[in-house]
């Protein structure tokens, strides 16, 4: 069940519209049915095959999208970064969910009620030659995110994995939120690998002193080294 925490503030709706132009992707004005939503992290955004109530511009945040495979397994696909749409292909096709989505920092999003825009924009060329340039760009996107797992080596990706979900002080640029440790067995199967070596992998990394266990949790300790290594796999 996808919890949503609704923000009624007319000053921060304005905000948003005006700083990424969302008011230019319609010929229509929508400006009136849109909301703000707020996913905390860790919070579902999209379960695959549930009903999509809601297209959604993400406006602050980072999100992580992953499938589920027939094996009960998770694979992830990328990260979703401000400015990203969500529940385009489930508009176009009137279909449920083809993804997971989960919030993997507090995230902001401006929605409209799919039922509403489908309404409002079926005649609406200017929203629709953007739909279409935006899946285009999608698609590749995720193409490229499907060959990932196959072409490169599981360090690679462990170290984009770590920088992408890894908390930041935007005000110090250091990283101040490490991984938790406890779930290594939900991160081996996000990245298409086994536990074992998945373990192998991080202490890897540790002994090149790029990450360090502590407590509970992966602390980046070079950002620079990790960043050369992961080469925005993920991003």
């Amino acid at each position: 069940m996808i919890q949503i925490e609704k923000i009624i503030d007319e000053g921060l709706m304005s905000f948003y519209l005006k700083k990424y132009e969302i008011k230019s992707l319609f010929d229509t004005d929508i400006s009136s049915f849109l909301e703000i939503h707020k996913f905390k992290k860790g919070e579902s955004i999209s379960v695959t095959d549930e009903p999509v109530e809601f297209f959604y511009f993400q406006v602050e945040g980072k999100s992580k999208v992953f499938k589920l495979l027939k094996n009960g397994k998770s694979l992830l696909m990328k990260f979703f970064n401000p400015l990203e749409i969500i529940g385009e292909i489930e508009l176009i096709q009137n279909i449920t969910a083809n993804s997971n989505i989960t919030a993997t920092s507090e995230c902001v999003m401006i929605g409209i009620e799919m039922k509403k825009l489908k309404e409002l924009t079926e005649n609406d060329i200017t929203f629709l030659k953007f739909l279409n340039k935006h899946l285009v760009v999608k698609l590749k996107e995720f193409s490229l995110s499907s060959s990932i797992n196959l072409l490169y080596p599981l360090e690679n990706r462990l170290a984009s994995y770590i920088l992408a979900t890894s908390s930041r002080d935007d005000s110090n640029k250091k990283f101040v939120d490490g991984i938790n440790t406890n779930k290594l067995t939900e991160m081996a199967d996000l990245l298409g690998t086994s536990y074992r070596h998945l373990n192998r992998t991080l202490k890897g990394l540790q002994d090149k002193g790029l990450v360090k266990k502590e407590k509970s949790s992966i602390i980046i300790i070079n950002k620079d080294e990790l960043e050369n290594l992961a080469a925005d796999l993920y991003e």
